[in-house]
């Protein structure tokens, strides 16, 4: 049995791009995924909610290593409501794709 490689979080701080941007790296042997946000006043995300959503793409593009202890980093709350409402988004997405190829 082989054991998947586990990615690993750095979050970092870029002043030059915007006072209070931040890069969150998710890093494995095969691939790191970047997210880079600046700060809104409407949109007011927090490093450990993008710490969940750099896992997720990080999943979505690698797909051959262990994010479970990146996301421990992460907003857990962020990561519950996502699992939740996966399945309804995958139905609705499938629905679309369905009713366009029938008209």
């Amino acid at each position: 049995m082989t054991r998947r490689l586990i990615a690993q979080i750095r979050v970092l701080r870029r002043p030059d791009l915007a006072p209070g941007a931040v890069r969150i790296e998710v890093t494995c042997r095969y691939s790191t995924t970047g997210l880079t946000s600046i700060p809104s006043e409407v949109l007011k995300l927090t490093v450990p909610m993008l710490v969940t959503s750099a896992c997720y793409l990080h999943e979505e593009r690698c797909n051959r290593c262990d994010t479970s202890e990146a996301h421990d980093q992460g907003e857990q709350h962020v990561r519950d409501w996502t699992e939740a409402m996966w399945p309804a988004m995958q139905d609705a997405r499938i629905r679309r794709h369905t009713d366009g190829r029938r008209n």
